[in-house]
């Protein structure tokens, strides 16, 4: 075997192994967030978690030397961050407070389809019938995973709106993979590390503007009255669910497909509802546990078709 044929599979399976520690982050994070959430109203706990996030991520860059430079193609990179975390988010929390957390588990499932479909459109990333079967048994798995709650479905005229606002925050995040991937793929002077501080970087201050002028609502919190232990819990999910997340998310982007690192995101769900069995001792039922086999099934599937 050549070193040039070495170091391909080295790069494939080191942008595999950050795609997977990516959903583990994200889904681990959900259960921290959730358990912050007792205690902190969302925006402030958003606030927070990127304030955190960013603090950390732009140490790291100037410790290690990855600080991107100075110019209008680094500014422009930053707006990636309003679609993600910005919108997102907020199109989130808006259409939460019209719908059920179940409607937006369900709109969220559509998210690796968009992506796929985006970069089949504008990308011409090749999709194989293979590729579609595996992508079907991972989107059957997040439903099972989900299927607890889907009696709480309700649809009215207020829910149907607030399901289009998650949708339409369900595809900013589609396309900020999508562009992400081309940024990393097509810049190689910008490290994946500096890119998220950047992207994190315009989100926070999206957020942060949408919170002063309260067009969410103006939540009411004595930050300084927090206990020591929340604010411990609200910082260490931020750095894990955007700063870890998204690093290692655009690690992986720069060396497999945006259609294959978006069925990986099957795997959150996963991760999600072993975090809750673990750490806040929900129970799983049976379908949870089939869903979850056929979601590492669908991703095993497709790692192996990487090397």
């Amino acid at each position: 075997m050549s070193n040039t044929s070495s170091s391909l599979i080295f790069d494939k399976g080191r942008a595999v192994g950050a795609m997977i520690l990516s959903s583990a982050c994200w889904g681990l994070a959900t259960v921290m967030s959730k358990a912050a959430l007792g205690s902190v109203p969302p925006l402030h706990l958003l606030a927070i978690q990127l304030a955190s996030s960013i603090t950390f991520l732009w140490t790291i860059a100037l410790l290690t030397k990855q600080y991107p430079s100075w110019k209008w193609q680094t500014l422009k990179y930053s707006l990636t961050g309003i679609l993600e975390p910005g919108f997102a988010y907020i199109f989130g929390m808006l259409g939460l407070v019209m719908t059920t957390a179940s409607n937006a588990s369900l709109i969220g499932t559509t998210e690796p389809i968009i992506i796929i479909a985006i970069s089949w459109i504008f990308l011409r990333e090749k999709v194989t019938k293979t590729f579609l079967l595996f992508t079907g048994f991972a989107l059957a798995g997040v439903i099972l995973i989900i299927s607890q709650d889907l009696n709480l479905l309700q649809f009215n005229s207020q829910s149907f709106l607030g399901d289009f606002l998650i949708f339409i925050g369900t595809f900013c995040a589609a396309l900020y993979v999508v562009i992400s991937h081309r940024i990393v793929g097509s810049d190689r002077t910008l490290s994946p590390l500096s890119l998220a501080a950047i992207q994190q970087t315009g989100g926070f201050i999206l957020v942060t503007l949408v919170w002063w002028a309260g067009i969410l609502g103006r939540e009411v919190m004595n930050l300084p009255g927090l206990n020591i232990g929340v604010w411990l819990l609200a910082i260490a999910s931020g750095i894990v669910q955007y700063a870890l997340a998204f690093w290692f998310y655009l690690i992986a982007l720069r060396e497999i497909a945006a259609g294959t690192a978006a069925l990986f995101l099957t795997l959150i769900p996963v991760f999600g509802v072993g975090g809750a069995y673990l750490f806040l001792h929900e129970q799983l039922t049976l379908w949870q546990w089939i869903g979850a086999t056929l979601i590492v099934s669908a991703v095993s599937g497709i790692t192996s078709q990487q090397k």
